[in-house]
């Protein structure tokens, strides 16, 4: 399972990602700015335009970063506060943008990561050999050696 990050301040929206990202296969985590983590550093993103930065200046500066930097992992936003040329500015880098917050943006980010591989079954052990033909029956009689020949018991 993948981890995602959900950058938000809103109660409402962050629960919401939760559950989206949970049905999409990933681990969410709903970080605020005041956490300060590193975009699209580790873990793919999704950024709240409408509840991350609350300043249009300050969301210039963050379209700006995110239109113009390369991140290792894939960075997704949704809101209703960009302009199509913002949103043209992020597409052209890769970032996926959306209006709302939806499942199509967790299964478009689930999409770009690699595939997990399958697991591997758990291999059964076989018994040893001497354990293997003891147990195969010889029923309850046991034979002993004796200093005058065999015994049965």
């Amino acid at each position: 399972m993948h981890k995602l990050l959900y950058r938000s301040f809103d109660p409402l929206n962050s629960a919401d990602a939760e559950t989206l990202a949970r049905e999409a296969g990933f681990e969410c985590e709903v970080v605020e700015p005041r956490d300060r983590v590193p975009f699209g550093d580790q873990h793919p993103d999704v950024i709240d335009l409408d509840f991350w930065v609350l300043e249009p200046r300050e969301l210039d500066q963050l379209i700006d970063t995110l239109s113009t930097t390369r991140f290792p992992a894939p960075v997704a936003v949704h809101g209703y506060c960009l302009s199509d040329e913002q949103a043209a500015a992020l597409r052209r880098n890769g970032v996926l943008v959306y209006a709302r917050l939806e499942p199509k943006v967790f299964s478009d980010l689930a999409a770009l990561l690699p595939k997990a591989p399958a697991p591997v079954p758990a291999v059964q052990p076989k018994p040893p050999v001497a354990a293997a033909a003891a147990s195969a029956g010889r029923g309850s009689e046991q034979i002993r050696n004796t200093e005058s020949g065999m015994e049965r018991g």
